[in-house]
């Protein structure tokens, strides 16, 4: 099986491996927690999952979850 992530799903997912709310997830993306809750919903459908725990497990057997927070836009400019 074959999942493909946004750049924010996959940071969302990143979040998720590290137990982070659905409020320290808006935070420390800068998004609302409506949001995350959207990016969440969408990463169950991709993973086939309806927890958070069942959509962890999912992508780490699959092998998606990032060890480290994907770089952001402003992080890659400002290093260039």
């Amino acid at each position: 099986m074959r999942v493909k992530l946004t750049p924010k799903q996959t940071e969302v997912l990143y979040y998720l491996s590290q137990a982070c709310s659905n409020q320290q997830i808006a935070e420390k993306m800068n998004i609302s927690i409506a949001t995350v809750k959207l990016h969440l919903s969408v990463l169950y459908q991709k993973l086939d999952a309806h927890t958070r725990t069942k959509a962890l497990i999912k992508a780490q057997s699959l092998g998606i979850v990032p060890s480290k927070p994907p770089k952001k836009r402003s992080d890659i400019r400002e290093s260039a």
